[in-house]
């Protein structure tokens, strides 16, 4: 089984004693840097065609 080297540090233990003391948003693995996602979300209305990947979204030509 494969063991992170945080693990064998004993680091997960550290991160939730500082969780448990100054809150879960405060510490945390992979944390850096991440920013939570956009306040917009996008409209389905504008979505594209997708006649590559779907065959009833396929253009019909007629003469």
């Amino acid at each position: 089984m494969f063991r992170h080297p945080h693990e064998d540090a004993g680091i997960a233990t550290i991160i939730d004693q500082v969780q448990k003391k100054a809150g879960r948003e405060v510490l945390g693995l992979g944390w850096g840097g991440m920013r939570p996602g956009p306040s917009w979300q996008m409209q389905r209305s504008m979505l594209s065609k997708r006649a590559t990947t779907h065959w009833d979204e396929l253009i019909v030509a007629r003469a």
